[in-house]
């Protein structure tokens, strides 16, 4: 995915924080130099329910984090932990 994301000049990965399950994705990605934000699930609830599909599946649920990527301007940036933190 960071190799695909290299053939675009500026690339900003939104993840729903669920750090138990994203954590070697996010750290990949930072390690590959690219910026990651974490979309919270609280955020991702609300925009869920706004959504038009109901239920919860991969294409829905990726849909909503680029929404409220694209909306919340302050989201929190990912940064890479200990020793590696560059």
């Amino acid at each position: 995915m960071a190799a695909w994301a290299g053939q675009w000049p500026k690339v900003l990965f939104a993840i729903e924080d669920c750090r138990h399950v994203s954590r070697r994705l996010e750290g990949d990605l930072l390690r590959a130099g690219h910026r990651v934000v974490r979309v919270t699930t609280q955020l991702m609830a609300g925009q869920r329910r706004s959504g038009r599909e109901r239920g919860k599946s991969d294409p829905i649920d990726a849909l909503a984090v680029a929404r409220v990527a694209l909306r919340e301007p302050d989201l929190p940036m990912a940064h890479l932990e200990g020793p590696s933190r560059g």
